[in-house]
């Protein structure tokens, strides 16, 4: 398949019983020319699937491919990468010992360029970000937080990236300018045609950029549908509970939402069986005739599906019909 694809991928960091997995088994496609969206909570392992994707961090297992070769075997010898990232933060990700200009010109290859080569590139570059020109001779400092992210983003883009990992490219900003930056990189994917993976916590902001969302949970992928399909009938409990903190998303869904009162587990010490049962609202807390999600794992059964979820009572039906829940059970 063209595009990049992730096989089975692990991330851990320490050692011992200090070990956590961060992304255990992951799964994942965001074909050529695709905005993919990645959600869940803070914690579930979505960061960590981005370095790992970009080689910031060497995952413990799996695979994970560009057009069916090894994302570590491009780039090399002064050629770009082809998958390049933008950070949540911008002020982590520019020097602010920097001028706008000297930050791009780092990503650039001067001696191809040239020096006439190089003004007119980063004039590209600041253009396709929608930046004025004399932008390029200020330092961060001087620069909105929006402007910021602008730069970071057209750094990015002076890779000439065929994937673009975008990690909560918009939660460090203020509401206001948090629209302008989606509106932005969609433009942009129309534009120059490459792939995108979206992460975020928000399900809002995935449905509104991308077309298709997989949803993490616990260092796994616990659904993956299209995005519009996703926002109106999740059929996993954990998305449906995502969806019911957004009313904007909640009004528009085919589904009763579901409210999460337990806190998350330890992700060092995972549960048995379905991870997000001791949490689940209707789960084998709620519903005694569930105690398979106790022990079964509800993962390997789900890749098999288009609309995959991976809970052993996913189904297209209604809640009330899929959970044999009363209404004031909802």
């Amino acid at each position: 398949m063209k595009g990049l694809t992730l096989r089975d991928v692990v991330v851990g960091y320490g050692h011992g019983s200090s070990r956590l997995v961060a992304v255990d088994g992951v799964d994942l496609e965001v074909p050529e020319g695709q905005l993919v969206g990645l959600v869940g909570e803070s914690g579930s392992g979505k960061s960590s699937l981005a370095r790992a994707i970009v080689g910031l961090v060497r995952p413990l297992g799996g695979q994970i491919e560009l057009d069916g070769r090894p994302v570590g075997s491009f780039g090399g010898r002064g050629r770009p990468h082809p998958v390049q990232m933008v950070f949540q933060d911008p002020d982590s990700s520019l020097d602010p010992r920097m001028t706008v200009r000297e930050s791009l010109s780092e990503a650039l290859d001067r001696r191809s360029l040239g020096r006439t080569g190089m003004r007119a590139e980063i004039g590209r570059l600041l253009d396709l970000v929608q930046l004025a020109g004399d932008t390029a001779d200020r330092l961060p400092r001087g620069l909105s937080g929006g402007q910021r992210q602008r730069v970071a983003i057209a750094r990015a883009l002076a890779a000439r990236p065929r994937v673009l990992v975008a990690d909560e490219i918009t939660s460090a900003l203020d509401v206001s300018v948090q629209g302008a930056i989606l509106n932005l990189i969609k433009e942009l994917q129309r534009e120059l045609g490459f792939s995108m993976l979206l992460i975020s916590h928000n399900l809002a902001v995935v449905r509104y950029v991308c077309e298709v969302t997989a949803v993490m949970y616990l260092g796994r992928i616990v659904e993956v549908a299209a995005s519009e399909e996703l926002a109106r009938a999740p059929e996993h409990p954990y998305s449906r509970s995502l969806l019911g903190a957004l009313p904007q998303l909640k009004a528009a869904a085919n589904t009763a939402w579901l409210t999460l009162e337990a806190e998350a587990p330890d992700p060092k010490q995972p549960p048995a069986g379905c991870r997000f049962h001791p949490r689940c609202p209707v789960g084998p807390l709620a519903l005694a005739d569930r105690q398979r999600c106790l022990t079964e794992d509800p993962q390997p059964g789900a890749a098999a599906r288009a609309h995959r979820a991976a809970c052993h009572f996913a189904s297209s039906a209604p809640l009330g019909q899929r959970d044999g829940l009363a209404p004031s059970q909802l």
